[in-house]
């Protein structure tokens, strides 16, 4: 479980990592005139590095997965760190919606919409892995079953009267 632990610690450092690239994307037409690239040239060199850095945390999650142990939270566990992944892949598809855009399309704000659409993917990624790494999640013999707070065990929704 130790070395599940630090494998969710280096799939956090990769997100901070991914954030500051999304970043760099989303001002790169700055950036690329104020150090003399081209656009094209800086925004695919981006892209290739997020795309690897977003495979290695894909990676350490499935190795986090595989060292969780069989107990009451496993299936907890598992299902946040599908939901992980999830937001990861999804990351990778837009970066190749990004990649049409930056060779064949060249649309300025569909640039920009897209360097937001991945800042935002990467902060639900990085609240899923929170979650999993704190441990904060309800289980399901701890939680309400679809009961408000009000409502009794015996379904009558009542209070019963005192004799």
């Amino acid at each position: 479980m130790r070395e599940g632990l630090k494998s969710l610690a280096k799939v956090r450092t990769y997100c901070y990592i991914v954030f500051f690239l999304y970043v760099a994307f989303l001002f790169h037409d700055s950036i690329s005139g104020a150090i003399g690239f081209s656009d094209k040239r800086l925004s695919l060199g981006i892209v290739a590095i997020v795309v690897i850095q977003l495979l290695m945390c894909i990676l350490y999650d499935v190795k986090f997965a595989t060292t969780v142990p069989k107990g009451k939270t496993h299936k907890i566990i598992m299902m946040y760190c599908a939901q992980l992944r999830l937001w990861l892949l999804i990351q990778i598809v837009v970066m190749i919606a990004a990649v049409v855009n930056i060779g064949y399309l060249g649309n300025y704000y569909l640039d920009k919409i897209l360097a937001a659409v991945l800042i935002i993917l990467l902060l639900m990624t990085l609240k899923s892995l929170t979650v999993i790494q704190r441990g904060n999640f309800v289980l399901p013999e701890q939680s309400q079953g679809g009961r408000s707070q009000g409502n009794r065990k015996n379904g009558s929704g009542k209070k019963k009267k005192k004799k």
